[in-house]
């Protein structure tokens, strides 16, 4: 399907931050500096949009690799990344 659409500047400059925000908000578009940062089970489970669980037991498989030293489970970015570029 294909929709095309004519907007004006001042429809652009209205939507444009409205997408930005839902793009975050779905995890489809980070912030330079946090991209590096690891990820908590629930910020990979929101942007994976896979269960708290199913990220946990790819955790346990190794498919995500986890922050040695820490007592509670972060995800080291990169294997985030691997994993969401080779999906």
């Amino acid at each position: 399907m294909r929709l095309a659409v004519e907007l004006n500047d001042d429809a652009v400059a209205l939507l444009v931050p409205a997408i930005i925000e839902a793009a975050k908000k779905e995890g489809l578009l980070v912030a330079a500096d946090e991209s590096a940062d690891p990820l908590t089970l629930e910020e990979c489970a929101r942007r994976s949009k896979m269960s708290v669980t199913q990220v946990r037991r790819m955790v346990e498989a190794g498919t995500f690799k986890r922050v040695p030293g820490t007592g509670r489970v972060l995800i080291e970015a990169g294997s985030f990344k691997k994993w969401r570029a080779a999906k």
